[in-house]
C-alpha cells in the first residue's frame, strides 16, 4: 500500500481535490436554495378580511399585511345557505339602499389588482349618524345581507405562489 501511495501521489491529490470540489458544490447548492426560500418568505403577502360592524360604520375591508405585494387573481361571494357563487364584486350583491342613500365607498374589479404591504382596499363601507333613522334601516339592511355572505380571495406573491382566503361574514349578522 506504501509503495502504491508513494507511486501515485498525484493521482490521489487529484481524487482529494475532486471530493471537496464535489462537497463544495453541494454545499453551495443547499446554500441557494435555502436563500430562495428565505428571499420568498421575506416578501410573502399576507392577506387579511377586516370587518367594520359599528353603530355609525359598516364596511368590509382587505389589507395586505405581508412584506410584499400581493396580486389578486379571483375574487368570489358566496351565499352561505347554498355555498354558490352569487357574485365577484361585494357591492353587486347588497339589497339596494332605502330612500335614495348612496355608499359611502365600494369597490369593485378587484380581479388583477395589486395590493401593496401594508396596504388595503374598501371593498364596501357605509356610514351615518346614529340618529338618523333612515341610516339605522340601511344599516341594520346591509348587516343581515353581509351576515349571510362568505368572501374568496385567491392571490398570489412575487414568486407566483398561490394563496387563498375564505372568510364568512356571519359576524355582521349577530348585531
Amino acid at each position: 500500500m506504501k509503495e502504491f501511495l508513494k507511486n501515485h501521489h498525484e493521482l490521489i491529490i487529484a481524487l482529494l481535490a475532486l471530493l471537496v470540489s464535489c462537497v463544495a458544490v453541494i454545499q453551495t447548492s443547499c446554500s441557494l436554495k435555502m436563500q430562495r426560500e428565505h428571499n420568498e418568505k421575506s416578501v410573502r403577502p399576507i392577506g387579511a378580511i377586516l370587518r367594520q360592524n359599528f353603530e355609525n360604520k359598516i364596511g368590509v375591508i382587505f389589507e395586505n399585511r405581508g412584506l410584499g405585494p400581493l396580486l389578486i387573481k379571483t375574487v368570489s361571494i358566496r351565499d352561505t345557505d347554498t355555498n354558490q357563487i352569487i357574485g365577484r364584486d361585494l357591492i353587486n350583491v347588497m339589497p339596494p339602499l332605502l330612500n335614495g342613500r348612496k355608499w359611502s365607498n365600494y369597490r369593485r374589479g378587484l380581479k388583477g389588482s395589486i395590493l401593496q404591504a401594508n396596504k388595503s382596499i374598501e371593498l364596501l363601507l357605509l356610514t351615518g349618524d346614529v340618529s338618523d333613522p333612515i341610516y339605522i334601516e340601511n344599516r341594520d339592511l346591509i348587516r343581515n345581507a353581509l351576515g349571510k355572505l362568505i368572501i374568496e380571495l385567491e392571490f398570489t406573491d412575487l414568486y407566483g405562489n398561490l394563496f387563498k382566503i375564505d372568510e364568512p361574514l356571519a359576524t355582521f349578522a349577530r348585531n
